[in-house]
């Protein structure tokens, strides 16, 4: 078996700084935080699209409701209190939010009484991962479909007891904002949630580190950008985008058509996150155009707003390919680069500690190792005690 390990730097496209509200923000929480700017922007999108909501609607079935993930190597690089900036801002201008810990039945609880709202998920490697227990069974599907904002959404349950629950929710519109680093994130995601449609609706942000403040600033909340995402709140339109439109139907067709022709040359496995990334084109278009006239009615697309949310798609689509050259989404090519990274951290570490922290099977333990050992990547050497007992198998990163 032939496996290419990636190395583990990310390359992180550089989101650019359009709009005002997203301009106000990156400036608020710039000093704020020395969370990557990538971050900050990042939250800026998620509070504008949890803000307009279903309010605006493109062509009648394109609502601009966002999932995006924050990525980075470290844990030092402020993510979760990226999430927090952006969720206190909108619990603070009246944007509805969810709670970050629920269990499905609380999910379409709270969906049922508000069905419109913003997910701010602090540690979304560990969401992922209860999402794949066998309580949550399907739960996944549900949120795939949840995505494109169905008029309604219908699902029959079973509680603890065994009795039989029915949820209906009305036009529900869920954004998620998540954070995590990326070895927590490989180790929760599954083979099939990248060909199962449900990771590809996820923006990945990739961060680069700022020079890191010695003392955390103080949190003040800007009144400027508490009015601005209420009056967002307020934006109303059915925009319709077609021949007709003149300019901004041109800017999206030709931008479409040179993104198609650079998606024909990508690899298999990133041709679906492409796919979504040209309808998230349009939704960042329908943010932008609200973001010019906030608290209006919305009718057209503008050709400015149309260049931005397809300079943002440009960039996740480099830094889903970052991802994915990273993940490789190959089981067999994660259980070795999670393997080497342990060893690599814990030199002289032993089997059962290694199994413990990646919580591979037993079984794919030798099949793993040996590529590993055969690839010049780390060597397994034997340890002698002092005294009596026998020699313990260690291994080191080569």
């Amino acid at each position: 078996m032939t496996v290419k390990l990636k190395e583990s730097s990310f390359r992180a496209a550089k989101l650019p700084v359009r709009g005002v509200f997203v301009s106000d923000y990156v400036e608020w929480a710039s000093r704020t935080t020395d969370a990557p700017l990538q971050f900050l922007v990042g939250g800026a999108l998620s509070c504008m699209s949890a803000a307009v909501g279903r309010n605006v609607v493109l062509n009648n079935r394109l609502y601009p409701n966002l999932w995006l993930a924050l990525m980075g190597e470290s844990t030092l690089l402020r993510k979760s209190t990226s999430v927090f900036l952006a969720r206190t801002l909108c619990q603070h201008a009246g944007v509805s939010t969810f709670p970050d810990r629920l269990t499905p039945e609380s999910f379409y609880e709270s969906l049922c009484r508000y069905p419109q709202g913003l997910f701010a998920l602090s540690e979304l490697g560990g969401w992922l991962g209860s999402l794949n227990r066998s309580y949550a069974a399907g739960f996944k599907q549900d949120l795939t479909e949840l995505y494109d904002c169905p008029s309604e959404f219908r699902r029959m349950r079973k509680d603890k007891k065994g009795k039989i629950l029915e949820f209906r929710i009305t036009n529900p519109y869920i954004c998620i904002l998540g954070a995590s680093t990326l070895e927590w994130f490989e180790q929760h995601v599954q083979g099939d949630d990248s060909s199962g449609g449900f990771l590809p609706r996820f923006q990945f942000i990739l961060g680069s580190p700022r020079e890191p403040y010695p003392i955390p600033p103080k949190l003040e909340l800007p009144e400027k950008l508490i009015n601005f995402l209420s009056s967002l709140v307020k934006t109303r339109g059915h925009i319709t985008l077609d021949e007709k439109s003149g300019e901004a139907y041109e800017a999206y067709v030709n931008w479409f058509r040179n993104f198609r022709e650079k998606l024909c040359d990508a690899p298999p496995e990133l041709i679906p996150y492409g796919a979504r990334i040209e309808t998230v084109a349009l939704k960042l278009a329908v943010l932008f155009e609200a973001d010019k006239k906030p608290g209006k009615v919305l009718n057209s697309l503008s050709v400015e707003a149309v260049e931005s949310g397809c300079a943002y798609a440009e960039c996740f689509f480099e830094n889903a390919r970052a991802v994915i050259e990273r993940l490789g989404f190959n089981n067999f090519e994660r259980l070795c680069r999670r393997v080497y990274t342990v060893v690599e951290k814990s030199p002289g570490i032993t089997q059962r500690d290694i199994l413990r922290s990646v919580c591979m099977p037993k079984a794919a333990f030798e099949d793993v190792i040996t590529y590993l050992q055969d690839s010049g990547r780390i060597v397994r050497m034997m340890s002698k005690p002092e005294g009596r007992g026998r020699p313990t198998v260690k291994y080191y990163p080569l």
